[in-house]
């Protein structure tokens, strides 16, 4: 990334420790690559403390809308008026984290009003909150030249930091589609039109594949010239192979822990695999999130596993940190998230690539895109309910084809994947927004 240098303020949703979260994990290497690459970055953590992989770029940063102050004002006028020494104390960063990991707070099914209010911005109960940021914002310490939404459902900000601020703003984009239409109506539908409605003050949009340009483009009217397609990269430095692959086949899960992202299936497909062809010696690894809501259907899962007989060769990680991950990841033969919604993007493939781990992938969302791109393995017709087991055994099954899917899945992380790449395009998506901004250019 070279340059003039730019002040570059990253609003973040905030993430209990060790959640497995992709956006997280963008937001905070693209973060450190900033710093590296010498620009004036900080990360502002909304709701939670931001300890992505149990780690804390923004250690130093105050809380704003915190979780607890959120739902408060959310359900008590009381709250919308109260004075910021009283609010301080809902906002302790270890009150927060404690809450985070006792109850649920993002499952959409509770969150419908609290959406909406929050996308409302300056007109919703949180508007406090909203203006207080934007205060701090623009202290002159603080003033950035840009500001980077890590999602759409944070776009209720734009309009309160534009009249604050005047300053350039960027929106990501990642998999708010599935958040939004599972929401209960009418507040689906509604999110729905004031996101469409407020993205217009938005200076340029980032997406990381050409399936999700394509998504939000279509659902949110959205120029598609102000939508550039940036795929999330990592520091290879941090992830390297194995010294040598594991004697007995692995076949990896990591992602959070529920039937939406694939884990039944996953299941379903190592049964029959060690059963019906022959390799009772192979093992399945699952590691990730596993939510509140998600305790009742793992529990049913491990049943089925020690109901089959399999509770020796499947083992379950929950919310492995950073290290603990890549050593995860190193002692598997091949990554496999069987998703049942289409994804952006799909994180857990590249870090797999990275450790030289091939993946075998559905054939949906952004997916494909990432098998083609990488040649670092495979994708399968999601619609037939053998062909992840088919794929996995051919793959298996020629062990050459496999070292080289996770040769070639490795060097294109090293070549195109990679964080200061990644960085770079992000830095030419906010050199745009800022030109636009200053040219007074609307959505």
């Amino acid at each position: 990334m070279t340059g003039e240098r730019i002040k570059i303020a990253q609003i973040v949703p905030g993430v209990a420790r060790s959640t497995y979260c992709e956006n997280c994990l963008r937001d905070a290497a693209l973060f450190r690559e900033f710093l590296r690459a010498g620009h004036e970055a900080y990360i502002v953590p909304l709701y939670l403390p931001f300890e992505p992989d149990g780690q804390r770029p923004a250690k130093d940063m105050p809380m704003f809308f915190g979780g607890i102050n959120v739902y408060l004002q959310q359900k008590l006028g009381l709250f919308r008026k109260t004075p910021r020494w009283f609010d301080r104390f809902f906002d302790n960063p270890r009150i927060l984290s404690w809450l985070a990991r006792r109850s649920s707070m993002v499952n959409a099914r509770f969150l419908g009003k609290t959406t909406v209010s929050m996308l409302k911005g300056q007109n919703g109960r949180q508007a406090k909150e909203a203006l207080r940021l934007a205060q701090w914002l623009a202290l002159p310490q603080n003033r950035p030249d840009v500001v980077v939404l890590s999602n759409a459902l944070l776009a209720g900000l734009v309009g309160v930091l534009k009249d604050t601020l005047g300053c350039a703003v960027v929106c990501l984009l990642q998999d708010e589609d599935k958040f939004l239409d599972s929401l209960p109506m009418p507040y689906s539908e509604e999110s729905w039109d004031i996101l469409r409605e407020i993205l217009r003050g938005v200076d340029m949009f980032a997406a990381p594949s050409s399936y999700y340009k394509q998504v939000m483009q279509s659902r949110l009217d959205i120029n598609a010239d102000k939508i550039a397609v940036v795929p999330g990269g990592l520091d290879p430095q941090d992830y390297s192979p194995a010294q040598g692959k594991p004697q007995t086949p692995v076949i990896g899960f990591l992602s959070r822990m529920s039937r939406s992202m694939g884990v039944e299936t996953l299941v379903d497909a190592f049964e029959h695999i060690r059963r019906r062809h022959g390799l009772s010696g192979i093992k399945l690894h699952i590691a990730g999130v596993k939510q509140k809501e998600d305790y009742e259907f793992m529990q049913a899962v491990g049943r089925r596993i020690q109901a089959a007989g399999l509770g020796g060769v499947v083992e379950i990680i929950e919310n492995p940190e950073h290290e603990s991950k890549l050593d995860f990841l190193r002692g598997l033969s091949v990554m496999c998230v069987p998703a049942a919604q289409p994804p952006a993007y799909g994180f857990y493939v590249i870090e797999s690539l990275a450790c030289g781990v091939p993946a075998v992938v559905p054939d949906i969302g952004g997916l494909p895109e990432l098998i083609e791109q990488t040649g670092g393995g495979s994708v399968y017709d999601h619609t037939d309910p053998a062909a992840l087991e088919k794929e996995l055994i051919s793959l298996f099954n020629d062990p050459k084809r496999l070292e080289e899917c996770g040769r070639r899945g490795r060097e294109a992380v090293l070549q195109e994947f990679n964080i200061e790449k990644t960085a770079a395009q992000m830095l030419s998506v906010f050199k745009a927004a800022i030109e636009n901004s200053s040219g007074g250019e609307n959505a």
